[in-house]
């Protein structure tokens, strides 16, 4: 049985928070305007939703230590909360993570009440079972830990949101199929 421990950057096992410590960024109250890679061992998911009138395309884009895109998911909901929808992308982002078997993952979303709900921040009724899936989630990893960024650090995400959606490409996604404009960090595509 793990001591859980949590954090503003998630709930982990206190072993693996002590060891991997000084591998964690150094998060601060105003949003980086620039993206920036994970430390070493670690992947950085970026999720977003595209929302529609009746449906939402959510989308999480996985990168490594170098910046490198290592995979990219996306899911149609039929439903077009954006709220939810922002939420259910981190779930995403956390299952495809335990699926591939990565133990130190980053989760970014640029909505702000989502990930202040991941981290016990604060409690939103809409947002109670995603919580709760992330949670449960947990100890599928050594440390998972979420991460409220900019929206100039999550272009990836909505970028790639935006073509899944219109494109209707939803479940794993081929890197070679995704237009390389897309994966820049940068600007809306």
């Amino acid at each position: 049985m793990h001591l859980w421990r949590s954090s503003p950057w998630g709930i982990y096992p206190v072993c693996d928070a002590e060891l991997h410590a000084s591998l964690l960024p150094n998060h601060s109250p105003i949003l980086r305007e620039t993206w920036t890679p994970p430390p070493q061992d670690w992947i950085k998911v970026n999720c977003d939703v595209r929302v529609s009138l009746e449906s939402m395309c959510i989308a999480i884009v996985a990168r490594n230590y170098l910046g490198k895109v290592i995979w990219i998911h996306s899911a149609r909901l039929d439903f077009s909360d954006a709220l939810c929808g922002e939420a259910a992308a981190c779930c995403l982002a956390v299952s495809s993570a335990a699926e591939l078997g990565y133990k130190y993952v980053i989760v970014e979303s640029d909505s702000r009440l989502v990930i202040n709900a991941l981290n016990k921040k604060m409690s939103h009724w809409a947002l109670d079972n995603y919580v709760s899936f992330c949670i449960k989630s947990s100890p599928s990893f050594s440390s998972c830990n979420f991460s409220n960024v900019s929206k100039n650090c999550n272009f990836v995400a909505h970028n790639v949101a935006k073509w899944a959606f219109t494109h209707q490409l939803y479940g794993s996604i081929l890197l070679s199929s995704v237009p390389k404009e897309l994966l820049c960090n940068d600007r809306e595509v």
